[in-house]
């Protein structure tokens, strides 16, 4: 006996025995197994060495490099045992299946024995004091179900304290884990899916009952390192999202934590811990401090402390869920539970599980309570702060994250507060929205609630903005950007429309309004409204009363216009088509008082009322076509009505040619031909430029080519002239006709005009024949009864001008039978036309004042112009007076003086015209200079001599214009 035990001591023959043994088993279980070496001693050690443990597919099921245990000397003769050490190096171990059976199970079955039914006596006592682990590797595939476990380590060293295995305790001082490693792997396994009416209903497993430490120990752990851990869980369900954390496909590296007191107690752990990972997405955790609690359906932290990349998370943290396979499920089943106080949020990490927010770039600050999963969270008592300018107080809802564009929201806003930049960083489509300027509105303050989607939502509550604040319940649907659709209740007792809409005609306004449309770009949008204006500022005067009730569809309003208002009472039915580019109306409208004055519409105060009945189309007079009529009307000025009482345009073409009526009660024009009214004013310009080119330049535009025919007649019209310019009388009973050929270069004019005045000038009778070529103008006229002062008169007065290329001759004759005025002139001169200037050239010439003839000398001449120097001398002579007049540079500017000479002018010829009820007599001398002639002129004289009947006067004065 002693012989054998001795040999059993020996390494040759426990390696012989081994042999057999391993033999045996390898026939018996028609597979491998092997171990290379075996040092036992039978009193307190074991080592083997290359382990090697195969399926019958020749699959390694185990494989060891080395296998120790050291266990307590004599341990077959003691009650208490203690494994004081074991250790496991190289260990690969392998478990797979393809259909239900397991590879392995051959082996679990072999090695099964029937349970004694006698009753076990009391077993040793074991007790554990030392583990080392070193690069051990478990591989689980089991591809019946579609899962694939993977589990490594580098190294694992515990340092027990006590461990007894009667009692169940294990206490452990130390737990150093290096290099941890688990992934599952979930995909579509072989299991054929269970047929309903063939397969009987199953029995219910409760897994929220099951015990994951059903043998009721308790486990103590003063202190757990585990260095450079990672855990990965993938769903082949979907391909990986490559750029943003994917709640099926996680993974997170980099894992290092320290445990402190964890206690591992029926289901749940415990434990004190300082945690750090990265996930694959690039979201980090840079450290998690909490009190933790584990179990097998709930993650949970508290006096949590949390930093990450650029946030800060603090409180209360939970996840929950029915079974640790949940959490490759993250955004669906894992529950989350959050209470956190003053935690910050940087937009950025959102992104990671957000993406449509990674443009926002907005730290936030968070208080409140916030529960669900991902794809559910349900927020209460929240009070949200994104920067200085956002911020949200209240409760919300938001279902389907992470995808932004599908997530529902449910929110009650105690007070929500934005700016545009904000929120089109939050909702992209705004930005697109380019009218209304959403910009201009400056803030935007939101009290309500918001229920649906980004791009789908009802929205009621108050908003104030920096325009004003307004009252909504609106749907607004944003799938399509470029074509949002709406409808709702909108009211408002002050908002600015006029940034909002671009427009400077527009101010406030007060309305309810009820609306239903879509678009808000005037070509394709359309809009039902039916609006109570209270009032609307336009072009400065502020409307009241208005009452609106159409349809605006893609730049067409058919409706009608109710006003109400102290300065316009009306109401309009029809039709306004912007759609094409030349716009029609179709309306009738009854005016029961408009003042123009009062509404800014005109600068006269003029009232106006009457019927429209308008159907035309045309931007200006110049595109209109059609017909629009005032009947039934009145007109007044300054509260005094006028003789008007109808109105009618009538605008027709037949071929290229145009024809346009413009007539009432008291005046018609009729014009006849190609035209266009807007370029009458350079038409006429490019005529004159030819006759004066120096003094009038030809339009900075080409201007097209017209001919056209006019004729204006009017009837009672001093009371309409007075409007065209106050300084306007008369002009009744006139007519003008004319005509403009551009490619002809023709130009006519004929003017009939028994009475008109300008100012304090009267005229009668006045007849004007005007006729242009190329570059030659021809005028002739006659007026007569011509007033200047009460005491200069002018019965009659012909003139002839004829114009070529900035030289003028003109001739000039008045006749007068009244002793106190002009009695006769006759004037003949050149007027030459520079671009700074005018020069007079007098052919013999003679006027007769106060029954004596004056004369003209032959060739006299005057000049003004501007920065050149000026000459010229015209004398005019009577008997012994003489006036002579001379134009010479200024001594102090760039402009032309007038120097006169006065010599033995009798006073009692000019008297009558100077003070006409006064008598002046004597002579007068005198040298007088006339500077800078015009609005600055300034007249002085230093030797104005007058000589009487006994009486000499000597006077130096200066007059100045200002």
């Amino acid at each position: 006996m002693t012989t054998v035990w001795v040999l059993i001591q020996m390494p040759p023959v426990q390696n012989w025995l081994i042999d057999k043994v391993t033999s045996r088993l390898s026939k018996d279980l028609r597979t491998k197994i092997e171990i290379g070496r075996i040092d036992l001693s039978l009193f307190n050690k074991l080592n083997l060495q290359q382990v090697l443990i195969q399926d019958r597919q020749k699959d390694t099921i185990l494989s060891a490099g080395e296998i120790t245990v050291n266990i307590t000397d004599w341990f077959f003769f003691k009650k208490d045992v203690e494994l004081q050490y074991i250790g496991l190096r190289d260990a690969y171990i392998h478990l797979q299946r393809q259909d239900s059976v397991w590879h392995h199970q051959f082996l679990l079955d072999y090695f099964s024995t029937p349970a004694s039914p006698k009753k076990k006596k009391d077993g040793i006592n074991l007790a554990l004091r030392e583990v080392d682990l070193k690069n051990i590797r478990v591989k689980q595939q089991d591809g019946w179900i579609g899962q694939d476990m993977t589990l490594s380590l580098a190294s694992l060293n515990t340092v027990s304290r006590n461990v007894d295995f009667k009692k169940k305790i294990i206490e452990i001082n130390s737990l150093n884990i290096n290099q941890p490693y688990f992934a599952l792997r979930d995909y579509d396994g072989k299991r054929p899916p269970r047929k309903l009416e063939t397969v009987p209903k199953p029995i219910v497993t409760d897994t929220s009952k099951i015990d994951v430490n059903d043998n009721k120990w308790k486990i103590l752990v003063s202190e757990l390192s585990l260095r450079n851990g990672t855990f990965k869980n993938d769903n082949e369900s979907r391909p990986l999202d490559p750029i943003a954390f994917d709640g099926k496909h996680i993974e997170f590296s980099k894992i290092y934590g320290d445990f402190r007191n964890v206690k591992w107690e029926m289901d749940t752990i415990t434990a004190s811990i300082k945690l750090q990972t990265k996930e694959r997405s690039g979201f980090e955790v840079k450290h998690l401090i909490a009190d933790a609690k584990f179990t097998p359906h709930e993650m949970t932290f508290e006096n949590l402390d949390i930093r990450t990349n650029d946030s800060h998370l603090s409180n209360y943290f939970s996840m929950r869920f029915d079974r640790f396979s949940d959490m490759s499920d993250f955004e669906e089943k894992v529950r989350m539970e959050g209470r956190f106080d003053n935690t910050e949020i940087n937009s950025d990490d959102i992104a990671y599980f957000a993406p449509d927010l990674k443009t926002w770039k907005k730290r936030i600050k968070l208080s409140g309570n916030v529960k669900g999963p991902v794809s559910s969270l349900i927020g209460k008592n929240l009070d949200i702060r994104a920067g200085a300018n956002t911020y949200f107080l209240g409760d919300a809802s938001i279902t389907g994250l992470p995808e932004i564009n599908s997530t529902y929201l449910d929110i009650k806003a105690n007070e929500f507060r934005t700016i545009y930049t904000d929120a089109t960083a939050f909702i992209p489509p705004l930005k697109r929205i380019t009218n209304p300027d959403l910009s201009k509105l400056g803030f935007v303050m939101f009290t309500g609630n918001f229920a649906g989607f980004i791009n789908d939502f009802v929205t009621y509550g108050t908003i104030q903005t920096g325009l004003g604040t307004v009252k909504a319940d609106l749907n607004l649907k944003l799938q399509n950007p470029a074509y949002p659709v709406y409808s709702g209740t909108v009211s408002t007792e002050s908002l600015n429309l006029g940034p909002l809409l671009k427009t400077e005609d527009l101010g406030y306004i007060s309305l309810n309004a009820t609306l239903k449309g879509a678009g808000f770009k005037p070509n394709s949008g359309n809009i039902a409204l039916d609006a109570r204006i209270k009032y609307i500022d336009y072009n400065k005067y502020r409307y009241q009363n208005i009452t609106l009730d159409g349809e605006l569809n893609k730049r067409i309003f058919d409706g009608s216009v109710i006003i109400n208002d102290p300065n316009a009472i009306l109401s309009l039915n029809g039709l306004v088509d912007f759609s094409e580019k030349v716009p029609a109306f179709n309306f009738i409208a009854n005016i029961d008082t408009l003042n123009l004055y009062n509404t800014q519409l005109l600068k006269e105060n003029l009232a106006f009322s009457g019927r429209v009945n308008a159907e035309f189309s045309g931007n200006t007079i110049d595109d209109f076509l059609g017909d629009a009529n005032i009947s039934n009307a009145s007109l007044s000025r300054n509260g005094f009505p006028l003789s008007f009482d109808s109105l009618s345009i009538n605008s027709t073409t037949t071929d290229s040619t145009k024809h346009l009526r413009v007539a009432s009660n008291e005046f018609s024009v009729d014009v006849d031909g190609v035209f266009k009214i807007r370029d009458l004013p350079n038409s006429v310009t490019t005529f004159l430029s030819r006759y004066y080119p120096a003094y009038i330049k030809p339009p900075g535009v080409a201007v097209p080519q017209q001919s056209f025919n006019f004729d204006i007649k009017t009837g009672n019209f001093d009371e309409f002239a007075i409007i065209i310019d106050s300084s306007l009388k008369g002009f009744s009973n006139s007519r003008i006709t004319g005509g403009i050929n551009t490619a002809a270069n023709q130009l006519f004019l004929d003017v009939n005009v028994p009475y008109f005045k300008f100012r304090q000038f009267d005229f009668s009778n006045i007849d004007i024949d005007a006729a242009g070529t190329y570059d030659s103008l021809t005028l002739y006229g006659s007026a007569s009864n011509i007033s200047v002062t009460d005491s200069l008169k002018i019965q009659l007065a012909t003139f002839n001008i004829k114009a070529h290329n900035d030289v003028s001759e003109v001739r000039v004759f008045t006749g007068t039978g009244n002793s106190k005025a002009l009695d006769q002139a006759r004037l003949n001169a050149v007027v030459n036309t520079y671009s700074n200037g005018v020069g007079i050239r007098f052919n013999p010439s003679s006027f007769i004042l106060n029954g004596k003839t004056w004369t003209i000398e032959d060739k006299g001449e005057l000049e003004f112009r501007k920065n050149a120097p000026a000459h010229g001398l015209l004398v005019l002579k009577e008997s012994t007076q003489e006036i002579r007049i001379e134009t010479m540079p200024s001594d102090v500017g760039s402009w032309n003086d007038a120097a006169i000479t006065l010599k033995g002018i009798n006073l009692g010829d000019i008297g009558p015209y100077l003070l006409p009820r006064n008598r002046l007599e004597g002579l007068i001398d005198a040298h007088v200079l006339i500077e800078n002639p015009g609005k600055n002129m300034k007249i002085s004289s230093r030797d104005f001599v007058g000589r009487g009947s006994g009486w000499i006067m000597i006077l130096s004065a200066t007059w100045r214009r200002m």
